[in-house]
């Protein structure tokens, strides 16, 4: 079964199963992967995505749209039984899936509008804005360039060029992100931890020190619980921890708690706990530790 050329108004795949729906499902992957292969070809020219993230976000784009797919958006051709299996070709209108993918980005775009407004924010609370939305800003330029691919003529230049400005903005922001921790008498090891976690990151952080300039200051805080258990000594930590951009504004706050014991005294069960919580912020990661982000 040979399926006609792809043309301005349709897309074809031949699929093959031991059913019916098992023919159809493989049609339609065939023909997510022609859009895959062509948004993957023009994703890679117009940017390099970090960390592999690319081919995961074109991979679960075609995803969502083969299954749009299935529920209305194709038209079986021709049909065929042979040899215990069943073949199918289906096609798919061109212009009526280009129509609503164009309605999926819009509503992306006004998701957008939303989260990202005021620009003119604080280097800090734009960087959170923008680390918040990263995943649809993803989204949104593989979509805008699955509907060039698909819509041929369709011409969405300068929102693509917008979605790469504001992950390049982000970039720009965290390449100069410089965050000032300050603790108190019970967070002090904590803060240690904490300031190696963002110098793993990349991020220029250290101690807050007096005339120094930072982007933002991580305000780590700790109240303790002591009790006597038994032969040992025992802490119960509470920690908040406050990140403010730098016109002292709070950003996000989180709150971890940790518990130790020691065998010595109260100051060797503090520094455990302080320990444990941030094993706790590690296997989290930073990132979503401190709410700048929804993934690591």
């Amino acid at each position: 079964m040979n399926p006609p050329s792809d043309d301005a108004r349709s897309i074809h795949g031949v699929g093959e199963g031991n059913s019916m729906e098992d023919a159809r499902g493989n049609a339609l992957g065939v023909i997510a992967g022609k859009l895959k292969t062509r948004v993957k070809s023009e994703l890679e020219t117009e940017q390099v995505l970090e960390d592999g993230e690319e081919s995961s976000f074109t991979r679960n784009k075609v995803q969502t749209t083969t299954e749009a797919l299935e529920l209305s958006d194709y038209e079986v051709l021709k049909s065929a039984a042979g040899g215990g299996r069943r073949f199918v070709l289906l096609e798919v209108n061109r212009p009526n899936l280009v129509r609503s993918m164009k309605s999926e980005l819009e509503t992306l775009n006004e998701e957008l509008e939303a989260s990202l407004e005021g620009e003119q924010q604080a280097s800090l609370t734009r960087l959170y804005q923008l680390n918040r939305s990263e995943p649809q800003i993803r989204e949104a330029l593989a979509l805008a360039s699955l509907i060039t691919s698909v819509g041929q003529n369709v011409n969405l230049s300068e929102e693509r060029v917008r979605y790469n400005g504001l992950l390049a903005e982000r970039e720009r922001l965290l390449q100069t992100l410089r965050i000032g921790i300050q603790t108190d008498a019970e967070t002090a090891e904590l803060g240690d931890h904490v300031t190696r976690m963002l110098l793993d990151k990349g991020i220029h952080a250290d101690r807050l020190g007096q005339g120094e300039a930072y982007s933002g200051v991580l305000r780590i805080s700790g109240k303790s619980e002591r009790a006597d258990m038994f032969d040992e000594k025992h802490v119960s930590l509470n920690v908040k921890l406050n990140l403010l951009n730098e016109q002292g504004e709070s950003v996000t706050t989180s709150r971890y708690k940790g518990a130790a014991s020691s065998l010595s005294d109260y100051a060797s069960a503090r520094v455990s706990a302080n320990r444990v919580i941030a094993e706790k912020i590690n296997e989290q990661g930073i990132w979503k530790a401190l709410k700048l982000k929804e993934g690591n």
